[in-house]
This record gives C-alpha cells, structure tokens and sequence, in this order.
C-alpha cells in the first residue's frame, strides 16, 4: 500500500509540473508510428495500438516522455539511437511524417530517418533516397536561423518553402527544429500533417525540449565513439605487435602491418613509401594492400622535393585527405595521378610514417567506393598507429643489415647529459623493445579511455607510467584558469595527490622550456642544468628528469614530468615512452573538456530557445493585434511580412502578395503607390543616402474611396539595404473630417468678407471727412478700427489660402523661374520695409548668376520667399541682418533664408509649421500674425514637389535657418505650360 501511495504521489508532482511549465494538453488518440528500416528506406507506420497505453492523456504524455528518455539511454549504436528517437516523438506529437536529419560534415548533406503515416507513403516514396543539403528547404531555413519553425498553415509563410514545390507538397501544417551542438549543426527534427493547425505553441514547446535531448543524446554517443576509437586503436597496436614476429622478413613484416592498418582505417588500398636518402625519393615499398607489386615498383618512385606537396605532407602536416582524388590537381603534382588511375582509387589518405621528429616515410591509404570517405577519426588512428609501425620497419631493416634509415641522436646544448626526442631507436635497442614500449602505451591508453574524471585519469596515468620507467615522483602541471601560473595538477612518490599554485610562471624553469619549444627532454644531472627548480615540499633532491609537453590542438596548457634521486636514471627509449604518454593526455583533457562544455551547452540550449521563442511569439501577437497595417520587404523588393490588418486595409490576401515583388501590385494604386514604390527602389539603388531622409509619407485613395496613409521606412546596416517596413492606416475619417472643416472653414472666411468690405469702406469713408470734419479722439478711434480691419482682411486670406490648397483647388502655372531675380526682390521688399517701419535691417545676397532656373509657379514661390523673409523680418531686432543664399544640390535648387534673431527653441521647432501655432516667447506675442503662413509655405512647397526645414539652437542672437529645396530645371526638361 506505501508504495502505491508513493507512485501516486510522484505521478501528482509530475503532472503538476507539466501543468506548470505550460505543456499540460491532451494528445491525439490516434497517432502513426513505425520502424525505420536499416537500409534507410521509409516504412509506413500503423495508427499506434491503444493497448498498453495509459487511458489518461497525462499518463500517455508521461509514457511517451518516459519512452522517448529510455530511447536515449545508452543505445548500442546510433541507429538504434535514431530509431528509438523517432519512436519517441511518434508518441509524443501527432504527424503524417517525421525526420530526423543527421548532418555529415564530410558530404555538406542531412541524411533522413523517417517515419510516416499511410496516405503519407507514396509522397514519401517519390523521395527515394534523396537527401538535404544546406541553404534547402525548412531544413535550411532551421540551420541558418539555429532555431524551431512552427507553421500551423505552411501557406501563410510565403518566404519559407519546402524543397519540393509548394504545389506537390500534400502537408498543411509543419513543426521543426535544429539540433545543435556548440553552435554547431547536428541535424534537424522536422515533423508535418496533412491537416492545417495541427501544430501550435504547446506542440513546439515539447520539440524544444525533446530536439534539446537527442542533441545532447547524439553527442554524448559521439563522444562515447571518440572513446571507442581509442580503444579500438590500441587493438590495433596489439595487432601491431603480433606483426612484430615478423620482423625479420621485411616483406612478410609491411604485408602484416598493411593488414593490419587498412582493416582498422575500412582502406581497401593501404602501403608504405619509404624515404631512400641517396635519391632523396619516396618509394613504394611492396607488397602494397589492394595493389600489384608491378604499379607500385613502377609508379611509386616520388622524387621528394621542396616543389612536390606530397614532400610537405609527409614533412610536416598531421595527415591529408581527398574525396575525389582522381580529379584533384594537387595529386598529379605529388606524381601519384597515374597510381591512383590504375588502382581505381577514389578517395585518398596520406600520413606520415613516423614522430613528430623523426619520419621515415609516408602512409598510404585509398578507397575505389566513392560512398566510403576517410573521415578525421580514420586519419587519427592511422597517424597514431603509424607511430608503432616506424620503429618496428627500422628494426627489421636493422637485422637485415640496412642501416640507410639510421638516425643520429639530436643534443640539447643547454644541459649536460641530454638527448631530445630520439624517435629512432638506438643501436642497442632490439624489435622485444619495440613491442614493450607498444604494450605499456596500451594500458595507459586504457585507463585514459576509462573515465571523464581528469583528476583520476592523471593520478592513475602518473601512478603506471612511472612505474614503468621506475621514476621516483612524477609531477603533471597545468595552467591555471587565468593562464598566468601553473598549478600542480597530479603527482605521484612521496607528495600526495592535489591541487597546489606554483609560483612558475608558463614560461619558467624547465616546464616552461619544454612547453615554449614543444620538446621533450632528459636530463641526466639536474645539478648541472639551470632551468630545474625544485616544487615546494620535495622530500628528497632529485637528480635526473624525464619532461614532456602536454598539447591540446597546437598550444601548451602543461608538462609532465618524471624525476629521480640517482643521476642517469632514465634511457632514450623511456623519454619517447613518455612524449608519446602526454600527448594521449592531451588528447584526454581535450575530451574530457569538450564533453564538459557540450553538457553545459545543451543545458543552455532549451532554456535559449525557448526564451528566443517567447520574445517572437510576443513580437507576432503585437503585430497581430495593432490595427495598422505592416508591409516588410527584403532586399531583393518581395514581400517576406503582411499583417492581418494590411489584408484588411488594402483589401489583399497574404497568400497572394507573400513571395512576390511589391512592384507587381501597388501600381494599382495611382500616383500615390508609385511614389512609394519609387521612394523603395531609390533607398535600394543608393543606400548611402537613406541618413538624409527624415521623414517620408503618401496617400493611396482605394476604389471604395477610403484613402490610405503609408508611411514607409528603410532597413539599413551601416551602407548595406535589408529591406523595408511600411505601416498602412485607413485614414478616410480623418480626410472626411479634415475636408468638412476646410470647407466649414471656407464658407464662414468668405461670408466674412462681404461685412469686413463694408466696414473697410465705411471706415474709408469716415476718415476722407465725408460726413463732417473729425476730431482728433473720433480719428484715432477710427484709424484703430482700420488697422484692425486690416488684420481680419489677412486672417481671411490666410484662411482661404489654407482651404484652397488642402482642398486641392489651388492650381499651379509652372514656368522656369531665375532665382536670382526672385532674390533680388525680397532684397528690394526688405529695404521698402526697412525705410517704411524706420527698423534698420541689413540684407545679403549670396547665390551664384549661373544657378540653373527653378521649375515652380511665380506666384507661389514669391509668396513663399516673401512670407519667409517677413518672419525673419519681424523677429530680427533692429541692426539686425539677413541673408538669403542659393545652391544647386543635386536636381534641387536650395534656398536659406538666415537671420540673427530671436530664434526657435527646440521643442517649439516640431510645431512650428503647424496651423495657428505662434510659440510662447514674449517677443512673438508683441508681433502680430495669424500663425498660418508658414503652414501655407508648407503646403506650397510640397505641391511644387520640394521640401523644407529649419535649424535653430534656440539661443537669442543666433537666430534661425529656414531652407526650402525646389525642383531644378535642366536642359532636357521640355517646356511646361500653365494648367499642370
């Protein structure tokens, strides 16, 4: 009974997490699932039995949870990891067909596993073995954006498709997402239905969190692969010793270690060239796996100059591929063309034969199938065993009497006693050696491939080695986290195990030596070498050494070190023994890091994704819901966004305008939709220009007679075009609104004028003493209503102007204008003013005679100069100035029109062409005005096309620039009449 009551307790905490995390939602009941089949082929699946399911949706959502989690515990391979991937998500979400794409680096493509429901199986039958490959598709759409697509109706998205054309495609609704590792691409998991909404947020919540696991899933089984090849590489070195018996026949000993090496590589061509030094050749040595003795004795003689590659990869590189060696240039530069032709060798593999310091030769290693590429892992094992066979075909060449290859050993001029990395064995050493040195490198290889436990792994690789090459106590230091010291990472002998910070810096003493040179050394006589230094708490005085770089990649991060208290202690044969031991280290730490830093991403990585899916869908759902209208585009002009309310506004579907170039529909929209249009292509053409605009708007009017605002914007990154975004707004009211107060406005301005004539005329009248002599109280009363009768008369045209062209009844007769003349004018207006009013103001001025004409009616560009130079006029102080200066920018002649007055504050300057504004400043109140003309210089200059702005530091004295740009003529311009 306690045990029931505790599965009911668990199970109530797991529900209630679900409930908690938002995915607490019932499965379909029928779902479609089914074994891939091992050659790849796609086998349809059967609805899923119900038999053996809970009955409740939360316990066929814990079931399927817990399926897909025993799936992706510990798998035998990684097919049977895929499998039980794909049988899990069967369970867990419903489709018509789900992949699961595996990349693979060496080919660019996804290879699929897939499952498929029944009326999904002649679709998925015409794929036949067809693989992705980047930039296709959703799959390429998940690698390049490295994030999860839901496509509840895969119509909608017009700028995503899938591989095959949208037409043949049987889905609706679509659900993916990218499996990652580091950044990098593992694959993806994509699943589709036949039905539109299958799919929605819950649904792509669980393939987060599921596509998280098998990532992690994947490279966790990757990692255990990596470990597997050590393993298996070091089988290989036992196979490598039991050559050894015949290392007194030459032949018989290359035709074993050929065996040997192709079986652990899956190489179905595999031989060695040995370096003769009297030719300075490379030279094939039969018998040769896979290849007669006749093409190798004829075609592998390679003279082994600086000019060849193969000299350069066989000197210096690790290793060097190639998947299509027929056809590779490089290779017919090596002289192995004609070889590879008569072998039938489709990819190559070459690596040196030998250490780091000593290489006798070169491996290599072929394939005729075209399918079966080397991968990175077959050349590491290959350069790792080629180690083993170096010294095992010296020897045998020893005991034959052939002495050609013989090494002299290389000294180390800073120390007494020293030899450096001597990879070839002394005279004295024998082939028994060789095979004791190739044994005690295997079981440390073991313990190194036992754990991911650093410490443990370096305690017991410390505890083997030294024992055996007999060292007293062995030290290995790492850099510390900050790279500025080394600390003591292990040790074995009299000091115990532990952590300890040195005081060595990486480049001190005899660690930093070996690390800086990348060397190994021994040292007979620690007394008479200067870079020892002894560690802190040393119970004895050590007197001979054994150092090794620790390499990760090509950079140091420590050295392993073997000391003991009699001097000459350690041979040659034992410090190769120990180089070869810290680069197995190396290569431990690096995994062992690696696997590290790989949990710690997929950990990361669900939380990522999911945060980066919250903040797109709260960005979709504002979209959605503001009700003005959103048009993106991308650089190329198409339409990758049209919102809801843009279908509603323009009265357009989103599937018929998605995908295709703006251009192809807003045509049919009048001028107005050409001048948006016209705005994106000169943005697109000449994106260093888009900083100067600073703001853009139109008008379309629809045939129903709504009239719609756009206000376009680009999308720049520093001088690079993205796109655009345009924001629509039905704005028929406002129009509607605007139109009847411009003509309330009109109406009551022109019944004002017939009382405000009379008054005029009357008052005219009264002061010409028409009805008797007046005195002077009686005149003054009379010459104040005039002055205010005067200022009623300009408030009324004022009005009227402003009426006439809001309502677009104001014409405009164009003509080709001299601006200069037009200057002139306002010069002789100001001086007539300046006599008149007894206010002395200077004026300027500056436009060159040779200015192109201006395209504009006389008329209206007088009345905007002259209202411009009355503003400057009125809030300049007497002794004062003005200036008027002209330039051709461009198509557009500019004209500034700059005082020294009071000036424009800053808040004030985005209302000052606003109707009826006049600011607040004392000095405007004592002027009189209606607060209308520069909303009338407004209207004026954008019927003419132009443009116009002010610039003002608002700081009294510096006053302000109002600049008006209006279209040029140029000499191509035809005449323009009047009427246009």
């Amino acid at each position: 009974m306690l045990a029931e009551d505790l599965l009911v307790l668990i199970f109530i905490a797991f529900a209630l997490l679900l409930i908690g995390i938002g995915i607490g939602w019932s499965l379909r009941s029928s779902r479609m699932a089914g074994p891939n089949s091992s050659d790849g082929a796609v086998v349809t699946a059967s609805p899923a039995a119900s038999a053996g399911l809970p009955a409740s949706p939360d316990g066929e959502l814990l079931f399927a949870l817990q399926s897909l989690h025993a799936a992706l515990s510990h798998p035998k391979d990684l097919s049977t990891l895929v499998e039980g991937a794909l049988q899990g998500i069967s369970h867990l979400l419903p489709f018509d067909i789900v992949e699961l794409n595996l990349f693979d680096r060496t080919t660019g493509h996804f290879i699929p596993h897939r499952l498929c429901s029944p009326r999904a199986a002649d679709f998925v039958a015409d794929m036949g073995n067809e693989v992705y490959r980047l930039g296709e598709g959703y799959t390429g759409w998940l690698v390049e954006h490295r994030k999860s697509l839901l496509l509840p109706d895969v119509n909608e998205r017009g700028d995503i498709q899938p591989k095959v054309w949208r037409g043949t495609f049987p889905f609706k609704s679509y659900l993916g997402a990218a499996l990652t590792d580091r950044d990098e691409i593992v694959g993806t998991l994509e699943l589709a239905h036949q039905e539109v909404h299958t799919y929605d947020r819950r649904h792509q919540a669980l393939l987060e969190a599921a596509s998280a696991a098998i990532a992690l899933a994947i490279t966790n089984h990757r990692l255990h692969i990596q470990h597997q090849q050590y393993i298996d590489e070091f089988v290989g070195i036992t196979d490598i010793q039991g050559a050894a018996a015949w290392v007194h026949k030459p032949e018989m000993l290359l035709e074993q270690l050929s065996k040997t090496l192709a079986a652990r590589v899956g190489a179905d061509v595999l031989g060695f060239l040995l370096f003769e030094e009297d030719s300075q050749s490379l030279i094939g040595q039969p018998p040769f796996f896979g290849a007669s003795a006749s093409i190798v004795i004829k075609d592998l003689a390679l003279p082994s100059s600086a000019e060849n590659p193969l000299s350069t990869i066989w000197q210096t590189q690790k290793y060097w591929i190639s998947n299509n060696a027929g056809k590779e240039k490089l290779i017919d530069q090596m002289g192995l063309l004609p070889f590879v032709k008569k072998v039938k060798i489709h990819t190559l593999l070459i690596t040196p034969l030998g250490g780091d310091d000593h290489r006798i030769g070169a491996i290599l290693a072929g394939n005729t199938d075209k399918e079966s590429a080397f991968s990175e892992g077959d050349a590491d094992v290959l350069a790792s065993l080629s180690r083993l066979c170096s010294p095992l075909i010296e020897a045998s060449k020893k005991l034959v009497g052939d002495h050609g290859a013989e090494e002299p050993e290389m000294s180390d001029p800073d120390a007494a006693g020293v030899t450096l990395d001597p990879s070839a064995p002394p005279a004295e050493e024998t082939p028994t050696a060789a095979l004791q040195w190739a044994e005690a490198l295997l079981r440390i290889s073991a313990e190194l491939s036992s754990s991911l436990d650093v410490d443990r792994v370096l305690q017991r690789t410390l505890a083997l080695t030294s024992e055996l090459i007999d060292a007293v106590q062995a030290y290995v230091l790492l850099l510390s986290p900050e790279g500025d010291l080394l600390q003591l990472r292990a040790s074995f002998g009299e000091r115990g195990p532990g952590s300890l910070q040195t005081d060595l810096k990486p480049e001190d003493g005899l660690p930093g030596w070996v690390m800086s040179r990348n060397q190994s050394v021994l040292i007979d006589d620690l007394a008479q070498d200067a870079r020892w230094k002894a560690l802190e708490g040393d119970a004895q005085e050590q007197r001979s050494v054994i150092a090794a770089p620790i390499i990760v990649g090509d950079e140091a991060i420590g050295a392993m070190l073997f000391t003991h208290t009699e001097t000459g202690a350690f041979a040659p044969e034992q410090q190769r023994l120990v180089r070869a031991v810290a680069g197995q280290v190396g290569g431990a730490i690096n995994n062992t890091e690696l696997y590290h830093v790989v949990s710690d991403q997929a950990e990361r990585l669900g939380s990522m994704l999911r945060s980066q899916q919250v903040e797109a869908s709260q960005s979709r759902g504002i979209l959605n819901s503001i009700a003005d209208g959103v048009i993106v585009t991308d650089a190329n002009h198409e339409i990758i966004l049209f919102s809801p309310s843009a279908e509603r506004i323009l009265g357009l579907s989103s599937e018929d305008v998605v995908g295709h170039p703006v251009f192809d529909f807003i045509g049919v929209y009048g001028a107005g939709g050409t001048r948006w249009v016209d705005a994106i292509r000169a943005w697109s053409q000449n994106p260093a220009s888009i900083a100067r605009v600073t703001f853009f708007a139109e008008q379309l009017e629809l045939e129903d007679g709504r009239v719609i605002s756009i206000h376009p914007a680009p999308i720049v990154l520093g001088d690079e075009f993205l796109g655009t975004v345009s924001i629509f707004r039905d704005i028929s009211r406002e129009v509607e609104v605007g139109r009847l107060k411009s003509e309330f406005v009109a109406t009551v301005s022109h019944e004002l004028r017939t009382p405000m004539t009379s008054i005029k005329g009357f008052v005219d009248l009264l002061l010409m003493n028409v009805s008797g002599e007046l005195d002077d109280e009686q005149r003054r009363f009379l010459e104040i209503i005039r002055s205010n009768t005067f200022r009623l008369e300009i408030l009324v045209n004022d009005l009227l102007d402003i009426s006439h062209l809001e309502s677009g009844k104001a014409a405009l007769s164009f003509q080709a204008l001299d601006v200069y003349l037009l200057l002139d004018e306002m010069r002789e207006h100001v001086e007539h003013r300046s006599q008149e009013e007894d206010k002395q103001i200077g004026f300027q001025v500056e436009a060159p005679q040779s200015l192109p004409k201006l395209r504009g009616d006389l008329e209206r560009v007088r009345q905007i100069l002259a209202n411009l130079v009355e503003n400057s006029f009125n809030f300049t102080p007497a002794g004062g100035m003005i200036r008027m200066r002209a330039r051709h920018v461009g198509d557009q002649i500019e004209i500034d029109v700059i005082d020294n007055g009071m000036g424009i504050s800053l808040p004030e300057q985005e209302r000052i062409f606003e109707r009826f504004f006049r600011g607040e400043q004392s000095l405007i109140l004592g002027v009189s005005g209606t607060g209308l003309g520069l909303s009338i210089v407004l209207n004026l200059v954008e019927m003419h096309g132009g443009r116009i702005w002010v610039t003002s530091d608002g700081i009294p004295g510096k006053g302000s620039t109002f600049t008006v740009s209006l279209p040029a003529i140029n000499t191509k311009d035809e005449a323009v009449g009047s009427g246009e």
